[in-house]
């Protein structure tokens, strides 16, 4: 195995260029030694600029056949390696369908959205835990399980209040109950 004297990737013994930085490899056995520094001339000629380091002196090389070595700072892998896009999981559609659920219920349908904001956050969280990895959007069911606990808290508080207006306006002097129901579209 041939190391390149620029980068320190190793390469196999026939190789005439470097498969990471494209640098000319010496063609006798002396190349078998990583080498503790940049040395030579920048590879691609008079006015390139040289490749960025991969490695401080005394960093070992990338073991053959293993992981290729971190990207740069850049963000660019090095010549030679595929590019590697992450992928994000697709959400599951419950957990969308509870978000939407929760919200609407707060302009719409005060006690049918957050019942089904809740019922649809709880089977979208039990499928996301159950694909191991493979939905994604936990964190929009536990929204909508939010919004629909809090919502219907407050339909229960309202409905309470409702209950004892109506109760003080049955028993008290015939003056104060108009006084009272009128309060009611207000709640």
């Amino acid at each position: 195995m041939q190391f390149c004297s620029q980068c320190g990737q190793g390469n196999a013994e026939d190789s005439a260029f470097c498969v990471q930085c494209g640098a000319q490899l010496p063609s006798s056995g002396a190349g078998a030694v990583p080498p503790e520094g940049p040395a030579g001339p920048p590879p691609g000629g008079p006015g390139m600029p040289p490749p960025p380091p991969m490695g401080g002196p005394g960093t070992p090389p990338p073991a053959p056949g293993g992981p290729p070595p971190a990207p740069p700072e850049g963000g660019m892998p090095p010549p030679g390696y595929p590019q590697q896009y992450r992928q994000t999981a697709p959400m599951d559609g419950l957990a969308i369908a509870s978000l939407v659920a929760g919200i609407v219920g707060w302009f719409f349908c005060p006690i049918i959205g957050p019942v089904l904001a809740v019922i649809f956050g709880y089977m979208a969280r039990n499928n996301i835990k159950e694909s191991n990895g493979a939905l994604g959007g936990d964190s929009f069911a536990t929204a909508g399980i939010i919004l629909g606990f809090v919502q219907l808290g407050l339909v229960l508080v309202a409905t309470v209040i409702i209950i004892i207006i109506i109760a003080v306006a049955g028993t008290s002097s015939s003056t104060l109950a108009p006084s009272l129901l009128a309060l009611l579209p207000l709640i």
